[in-house]
């Protein structure tokens, strides 16, 4: 299961890494506090009663680096149409 978000328990901040969800690697906050980080790709999965990901658990983020998100745009060129510049 990917990795999710943990804050900081003073000030629920968003924490200064997180690994890639698909390769562990490290990744740092853009700037301290904030919930953006570099070269990275942001994926959520949202569930619902009777959906693919049944859940009535809140959503899932987690966060893979640029190599892991090049690989799966690579191999689901589908997903670029939702990216807008």
């Amino acid at each position: 299961m990917p990795k999710t978000r943990t804050h900081c328990i003073n000030c629920n901040c968003a924490p200064s890494t997180v690994p890639c969800g698909s390769c562990n690697k490290e990744l740092k906050t853009v700037f301290k506090g904030s919930e953006q980080y570099e070269d990275a790709l942001e994926i959520q999965f949202t569930g619902y009663y009777g959906g693919y990901y049944d859940s009535m658990s809140p959503s899932v983020t987690t966060w893979i680096c640029k190599e892991c998100a090049d690989k799966l745009l690579e191999a689901n060129p589908w997903m670029r149409k939702f990216m807008i510049d």
